[in-house]
């Protein structure tokens, strides 16, 4: 958060701050690479490097110069600002990118606090992070898992929760925040003859950098709080590296790690614990991505107990602002069948309806700063028995 004082006008250049979705590119980027080009308001623009051209407005604020017609019919220098040019007083025609007109002045994105009288008073311009992508999504979820023990009746129920994209200041890279609730066992459950419902909370932290071509990596960071059995939280850090080709398809690497461990009383013996923790993962992974805002992604593996791992995730719009989320993710025993096996495999299916703000469903492609991780859930992090060394 960045509280600043109005000060005089300010004459001469005014810097140009990197802010995605204004015409014109940010001055620096780390890895030096523009990721999406010609990214502007969630679309690629025609324009061309000095923000002109038939969708980007006139004027000679654009350095249009007489390529466009302003009241009179003749674009002359200086007629940029006139209302037929889409550029009328106190819409900010001649302010630096980021900035807009106020009362005559360019400002950038503000809250201003007091009465309007600047004679009497200053404004307090107070910055706040901007979500580039946001999602809220619902519906419902079953899974099974080597969490469950004697509970074991099968972990039907609903979930709710949301997604967002925001981007990291001075880059070209992004970071996201999510959360969702899953209500479970809605009726009890017939095997310890529990009479409640139980829920888990998922919150997932990522930092990424999205491609159009080439690179794209990231790291996430995931905190489930558990109430099967007590209330207990559980860590893992997710990562994935790819390449894309063209926008559309990508190969990758996915890994997972635990990052911490919790002891549960074993059902059958109260008088010993057995210790759980988040299972590591290790998958390759293809993702395709459609033109108008889907995706789609299969993955296979492993993990750390020499279990395999298959699954897939997939985003469709269905309209403008509606899209459907689906997917699933099994984890193969390395057990015999039976008793053994029943107790370790784990498995996990979602079905959501996205809504999202701004209308971005079938736009969302293009957009570098929408959130590279799904929310977590009992599919991306597995709880499973760890085993101790003896001493």
């Amino acid at each position: 958060m960045t509280v600043a004082m109005q000060g005089p006008e300010v004459v001469g250049d005014v810097e140009d701050l990197p802010m995605p979705g204004n015409v014109g590119k940010p001055t620096a980027d780390p890895f030096g690479i523009d990721p999406f080009g010609d990214y502007i308001h969630g679309e690629y623009s025609e324009c061309g490097p000095d923000g002109c051209g038939s969708e980007c407005g006139c004027g000679d604020a654009c350095g249009c110069g007489d390529a466009c017609s302003c009241g009179d019919g003749v674009c002359e220098p200086g007629c940029g600002c006139e209302p037929s040019c889409g550029c009328g007083p106190g819409c900010g025609c001649g302010c630096a990118d980021g900035q807009y007109g106020c009362d005559g002045e360019c400002c950038n994105d503000c809250l201003s606090i007091g009465p309007g009288d600047p004679e009497s008073c200053h404004s307090v311009r107070i910055r706040v992070p901007k979500w580039q992508e946001l999602n809220i999504f619902a519906g419902v979820q079953g899974f099974k898992g080597p969490y469950d023990q004697e509970r074991d009746g099968g972990n039907f129920g609903f979930h709710e929760g949301f997604n967002s994209g925001f981007k990291i200041p001075y880059t070209f890279a992004g970071y996201q925040i999510g959360y969702q609730a899953a209500q479970s066992q809605l009726n009890g459950d017939e095997q310890t003859d529990e009479d409640d419902s139980h829920t888990q909370h998922f919150t997932t932290f990522g930092l990424f950098r999205r491609a159009k071509d080439g690179l794209q990596f990231g790291t996430a960071w995931d905190v489930l709080v558990d109430q099967r059995f007590h209330s207990k939280s559980f860590h893992q850090l997710r990562s994935e590296l790819s390449w894309l080709d063209c926008g559309t398809h990508e190969i990758g690497v996915s890994a997972t790690v635990g990052m911490n461990d919790n002891d549960l009383e074993d059902e059958e013996d109260d008088d010993e614990e057995i210790r759980f923790e988040a299972s590591d993962q290790y998958v390759l992974f293809y993702r395709v991505h459609g033109k108008r805002g889907g995706e789609g992604r299969f993955y296979g593996g492993w993990n750390d107990d020499s279990d395999g791992i298959l699954g897939a995730d997939m985003m469709l719009p269905v309209h403008d602002r509606w899209s459907v989320n689906t997917g699933f993710t099994y984890l193969i025993p390395d057990a015999k069948n039976g008793e053994d096996g029943a107790s370790e495999e784990a498995w996990n299916i979602h079905l959501s309806m996205v809504w999202h703000w701004g209308c971005t469903a079938r736009q969302s492609h293009s957009n570098p700063y929408r959130p590279l991780f799904n929310v977590a859930n009992n599919g991306y992090l597995i709880l499973d028995h760890h085993e101790e060394d003896d001493d």
